[in-house]
């Protein structure tokens, strides 16, 4: 006879939609530059759930240790020069709105550009 919380964790494994191999090939997708979306939408999960799985909150890898994976270099949408020339921009007076629609990012990251909250070393 199995007891209830072993009823449960193999209900909720019958029912999830990754399992520790589909898990691995996640991570070794990120690892070789997909992003979080482009997994999810694979997947048929949320983003959130890749996200987990790359931080080792969920899925972690029972056959050893669990390796972080690096966030992928190319993963930001904005480089060193881009934050640059959105600096200058906004030092013309350039519109934050347009800005951001034309960088394909968030107002508010146009804004922690222009507030020295990221790219450091281009803040006034």
């Amino acid at each position: 006879m199995i007891s209830s919380k072993e009823h449960l964790v193999r209900l909720r494994s019958a029912i999830a939609k990754l399992n520790m191999h589909k898990a691995r090939e996640i991570r070794a997708l990120l690892a070789n530059g997909h992003s979080i979306g482009q997994c999810a939408i694979r997947y048929g999960v949320s983003r959130a759930t890749i996200h987990a799985l790359w931080q080792g909150k969920t899925w972690k890898d029972q056959d050893g240790p669990t390796q972080r994976i690096r966030w992928h270099p190319m993963s930001s949408k904005l480089n060193r020069e881009q934050a640059r020339q959105i600096r200058a921009f906004l030092a013309t007076g350039s519109a934050e709105y347009a800005l951001a629609h034309q960088y394909g990012v968030s107002i508010t990251t146009i804004r922690d550009i222009k507030h020295g909250r990221t790219w450091k070393e281009n803040a006034v």
